[in-house]
């Protein structure tokens, strides 16, 4: 096997976003095929490639991103058998003034905007995308068709939330769900921990809160933090101490609810059981509609009162987490006799009065 990393050569002194190169290649018999290029600066996950095909996606380094000095980018080749190359590395000079840690000091304002001539506000809802493949691509470009007024991306920027899978697979303006992100109003996923720490998600969201409310079009809308690593979950934290108060005292008459974990589930979670404060707040004080990622699928739940029954009084929720790829099938999810639409179906929408 030969990892190598054809730009930037070693040596280089970068600034900005600096374009990279790879590859990989196999000679001999009876190999297991590749799985995934992986790249690491100064040691840590910085990203990976989704697809195995030649050449490889090219990806930029956003040199500013870290303090000047010496780094160093490292490629490995991860194997379908779980065999994992040695590195091949270059050292590099990052050259851009930043001399302490660089840390963003802007404030997160909610996206809010007024109605289409037509009257309307349109919404786009999806999570569990980003991973630089074309699926991914396609769901944000229809999401962009719509024109949308607004778009809750539902949290899980894959693999890890880190630095380069911000920038390189959730994408800046104008690429992958980058091209969404004037628009949007984002949630946090579990993936956005997965090193320990989201500080990736609140630079590239200008410090975005971990939950949050605003007003649009007549709707109240509040973003939660629904991961365990965040913790606050149960009756007495500060997120729910804050979520009970704005349940009891919002006077808009449609509230929407949207996080990145589902109560229920009916695909491969399951859905989540420490999740049951914020759902029986919701059974007291029916907002109108809970949006979540996670689940890989879409799922329209038949409206449930606190127990997770079927009830013309309750609360409805969506699971939409199929941010990576729309299959569109009228097949329905099995095991779940609360389901009232098809799984992975991109035309599902809701309705309500309000």
């Amino acid at each position: 096997m030969t990892v190598c990393i054809a730009q930037p050569g070693n040596g280089a002194v970068l600034s900005g976003a600096a374009p990279i190169a790879f590859t990989v290649s196999t000679s001999g018999t009876g190999s297991p095929g590749l799985n995934e290029p992986v790249l690491f600066v100064d040691g840590q996950y910085f990203v990976q490639s989704f697809t195995t095909a030649t050449p490889f996606d090219r990806f930029s380094l956003p040199t500013s991103k870290f303090v000047d000095g010496a780094h160093a980018l490292s490629l490995e080749a991860d194997m379908q058998d779980g065999f994992k190359s040695s590195w091949a590395t270059v050292n590099l000079d990052f050259a851009n003034g930043v001399l302490t840690p660089p840390i963003n000091t802007g404030t997160f304002m909610p996206v809010s905007g007024p109605l289409q001539a037509s009257g309307s506000f349109v919404i786009g809802a999806v999570g569990d995308g980003t991973n630089r493949t074309s699926a991914p691509d396609a769901v944000a470009s229809m999401i962009s068709s719509w024109n949308p007024n607004l778009f809750l991306y539902l949290g899980d920027v894959y693999l890890h939330g880190s630095i380069g899978d911000f920038y390189n697979l959730y994408g800046q303006a104008g690429s992958h769900y980058g091209m969404l992100r004037a628009i949007t109003n984002p949630t946090i996923g579990n993936h956005e921990y997965e090193l320990g720490t989201p500080a990736a998600y609140f630079d590239y969201w200008n410090n975005v809160p971990h939950y949050y409310s605003f007003n649009v079009a007549g709707w109240h809308f509040i973003s939660l933090d629904s991961t365990s690593e965040f913790g606050q979950l149960a009756a007495g934290t500060p997120q729910y101490q804050w979520l009970q108060h704005y349940l009891q005292t919002n006077t808009v008459p449609c509230t929407a609810v949207y996080s990145h974990r589902p109560r229920f589930g009916a695909s491969f979670t399951g859905g989540a059981t420490d999740l049951q404060p914020f759902w029986s707040l919701f059974a007291q004080y029916n907002p109108k509609l809970v949006l979540n990622g996670h689940e890989h699928d879409f799922q329209r739940w038949t409206p449930l009162d606190a127990n997770g029954n079927p009830s013309p009084t309750g609360v409805t929720e969506i699971a939409t987490g199929a941010a990576y790829r729309f299959v569109r099938t009228d097949g329905s999810i099995p095991d779940s006799g609360n389901i009232a639409c098809s799984a992975n179906d991109a035309t599902g929408t809701f309705c309500s009065p309000c």
